[in-house]
């Protein structure tokens, strides 16, 4: 059953996203819908995608389920597309039935599956890109999933975190001399200095023991920022890290999903030498809860201000290590979710590049009609384009249609702007041309 969660015009020329759900049984139909509408509302009315939401429709496609939930340890349930983790960590979830997810998508072409994503009924972060997106209805951490994901495959862009393998696109540059988003930059383009000490995806659990990180620092750089995520620490003292032998101040989120959490230190730099990290938990989780999981960690050392810009709405060349220490550079600091997957937006050339792709998929104008009045003495003229700009339900600031007509190639100024006008039927006998542009401040270069 597919079920409209937002249609915002004709299939044909909108650009169509189908969430597929997994692990619903037909008693959980309700909550399917509900979820779908969270996660819509997370992604397309918040600070993602809402720019984009009018070139859109989201759909959700309802199976029932003989199983409810998705498998562990490798072991899908009885599920329409089979979606499973290959352990217990809150990490990757995989379809064990690509061939049914693939022909429901079919089945809904050439129009209604642009982008379709398979929604796991599990309350845990994990995913996957690439032809499916994969999520979960996590409250906590699906939407977080989603629209990293969906980034890739909307944007067409690698990573912008470290350790990654993938660094393309527009949020990419392998010089200062390729930067393709130089109209964006702010201030003098050059390298912000900074160096990365720590990256280390331990997807450990904590029940096995402390997981012990050892670096070297050169004691060059004036500040240090430390990243880490955990899953099932959502008791105080659940967690505990250490440098040096010092604990380090931690407050849990209070959640058993996959939470971030960050350490920035300005005042007391690292010391020339040795150091060492230590994370362990001594609180044993609760049965049939998540396993403590040290997911991820990193660590960086920055120089002051003037050497690299902590502010992230400052625009230029940060710079970005890939699994093998290879540099390359992204426009801004931690603003960008596809860097911090914990925040809600993207940089402004991801966001430009959004624009081109998305704009390169639909026409501006969902219809133009010329009709004759009843009369047959009049032709009206009648164009609708896609709600933005000035008919946007609610206005975003700075945008703009401007809407210019020709007649057998000639301008008619007395017509401009004018999205319905009837004419006499001897002024109307022509070729008429309607010429649309959108602008809006998100956009600096336009491909075009």
């Amino acid at each position: 059953e597919l079920i409209p969660i937002n249609k915002s015009g004709d299939p044909a020329n909108r650009i169509d996203v189908v969430f597929m759900g997994d692990g619903y049984q037909l008693s959980e139909k309700q909550r399917f819908v509900e979820d779908m509408q969270r996660l819509t509302h997370d992604m397309f009315t918040g600070n993602t995608f809402a720019s984009y939401l009018p070139l859109f429709n989201i759909w959700g496609l309802f199976r029932p389920s003989v199983d409810s939930g998705i498998g562990v340890g490798g072991k899908p349930k009885n599920t329409p597309f089979g979606l499973y983790r290959d352990g217990t960590e809150l990490r990757g979830i995989y379809p064990a039935k690509e061939d049914e997810a693939r022909a429901a998508c079919n089945a809904l072409k050439p129009y209604q599956c642009d982008f379709p994503s398979l929604i796991g009924n599990d309350d845990y972060y994990g995913g996957l890109g690439g032809e499916f997106v994969i999520s979960t209805r996590s409250p906590t951490s699906g939407t977080v999933v989603l629209r990293h994901e969906m980034g890739h495959s909307f944007n067409e862009v690698g990573e912008e975190y470290d350790g990654g393998q993938v660094y393309e696109g527009v949020n990419a540059a392998p010089s200062l001399e390729q930067i393709t988003w130089k109209q964006w930059v702010t201030g003098p383009l050059k390298e912000q200095r900074n160096v990365q000490r720590v990256q280390n995806y331990a997807w450990y659990d904590l029940a096995k023991g402390p997981y012990n990180v050892s670096f070297t620092s050169d004691g060059k750089y004036n500040r240090w920022y430390m990243k880490l995520s955990v899953s099932g620490a959502e008791v105080p003292d659940s967690f505990e890290a250490y440098l040096d032998g010092k604990r380090l101040p931690w407050k849990t989120s209070g959640l058993l999903d996959r939470s971030f959490y960050t350490w920035f230190e300005e005042k007391t730099p690292l010391s020339a030498g040795n150091h060492t990290l230590v994370f362990k938990s001594d609180i044993a989780p609760q049965p049939g809860a998540p396993i403590r999981q040290l997911c991820s960690i990193t660590l960086h050392e920055y120089g002051k201000e003037s050497e690299y810009h902590w502010n992230n709405n400052y625009i230029n060349a940060y710079p970005t290590f890939d699994y093998k220490k290879r540099k390359t550079y992204r426009p801004t600091n931690e603003r960008c979710l596809m860097r911090d997957m914990s925040s809600e937006q993207f940089c402004a050339p991801c966001k430009e590049g959004l624009w081109a792709k998305f704009l390169a998929r639909v026409s501006l104008i969902d219809e133009l009609k010329a009709t004759p009045t009843p009369n047959g003495k009049q032709i009206e003229i009648n164009l609708t384009p896609i709600r933005l700009a000035h008919l946007r339900e609610k206005r975003i600031n700075n945008e703009k249609y401007t809407l210019t007509w020709y007649k057998n190639g000639k301008k008619q100024r007395e017509y401009s702007n004018k999205y319905k006008f009837t004419l006499p039927k001897q002024k109307a006998t022509g070729e008429w041309t309607a010429e649309l542009h959108f602008s809006t401040t998100e956009v600096r270069a336009d491909p075009k």
